[in-house]
């Protein structure tokens, strides 16, 4: 039985309509007009259907700011890092869950399927932040698949202190641990960083259950500094870390596969196919908080 069955889409490659049968959470068929029934039908009446859109990296604790901070009258960086702590310190969970929420469902409505928010975990918000994005995802767990990075935005060996709340934060619930190591002061200090990062993942045990990889398979890590590359296996601690990386560090895609690994990028692929609805621009800048919201 098909559940549902998208008629009129058009996929990249394509040059016509065809129309996408899904029965129990899959795609069963791809064909020009299909002869299937289903329980529900869309008509996507000829706009692109795509994979659900992947955020991998969204500072969602800090979302919409501007709209509750006061002014950065300087207009310089160091006002700016000075109001964004004044701010942290007085963090609530629930503040910073609804702010995220709000993030959240726009990337939703528009076809995002799978989040990965930063919070930051520090002596200056302490675990407020990450708190507040549990919160949020599970809000949304019905909607979209959300995975908490527990962040040291101050650093770890800076901020004495970091490395339990990030342990705590983990212990609450986040799925990942980031790592933010060209923020300390020394080269030195940026490798016991991301020893810390590395051990906490170990001690948590992330990537055994659902946090990256899900017990997908294996994932590549690869620590850049000084030209210092480790792979290592079935372990998750997540850094600061960019495709042009791997380059740079000589990592080629043929080596990747040839370890069996799976790219960071691709972590999130498969979770959940989605249609991006078109929305209209004026519509999207201006529609307030209540119109249209999910259920």
């Amino acid at each position: 039985m098909t559940d549902l069955l998208i008629r009129n889409a058009r996929l990249r490659g394509r040059e016509q309509p065809v129309d996408i049968a899904i029965a129990q959470g899959r795609i069963t068929a791809v064909d020009p007009d299909l002869p299937a029934s289903a329980a529900q039908t869309i008509d996507a009446a000829g706009d692109l259907v795509v994979p659900g859109f992947v955020n991998l990296h969204l500072h969602a604790d800090k979302a919409l700011l501007g709209e509750v901070m006061r002014p950065n009258v300087s207009g310089t960086l160091p006002e700016a890092i000075e109001i964004t702590n004044d701010f942290k310190r007085k963090y609530d969970p629930a503040e910073v869950a609804q702010r995220a929420s709000r993030v959240i469902e726009t990337g939703v409505k528009n076809g995002t399927t799978f989040f990965r928010l930063f919070a930051d975990v520090g002596t200056i918000g302490g675990v407020r932040a990450a708190q507040g994005l549990l919160l949020a995802r599970e809000k949304y767990k019905g909607y979209c698949d959300i995975q908490v990075v527990a962040f040291p935005q101050e650093g770890i060996v800076r901020d004495p202190g970091a490395a339990e709340l990030l342990a705590e934060a983990l212990k609450e619930g986040c799925d990942v641990v980031g790592g933010l190591p060209w923020y300390e002061y020394t080269d030195e200090e940026a490798r016991a960083h991301i020893d810390i990062c590395f051990d906490l993942a170990k001690r948590h045990e992330l990537g055994d259950g659902d946090g990256v990889g899900g017990g997908q398979g294996k994932v590549l890590q690869v620590r850049v500094l000084d030209h210092d590359v480790v792979v290592l296996r079935d372990l998750v601690a997540l850094l600061h870390l960019l495709e042009r990386h791997l380059v740079v560090a000589g990592v080629t895609p043929e080596a990747v596969a040839q370890r069996g690994l799976v790219p960071v990028a691709e972590l999130a692929h498969g979770h959940r196919a989605g249609v991006a609805r078109r929305v209209e621009p004026d519509r999207q800048a201006h529609q307030s908080e209540d119109d249209d919201s999910l259920p």
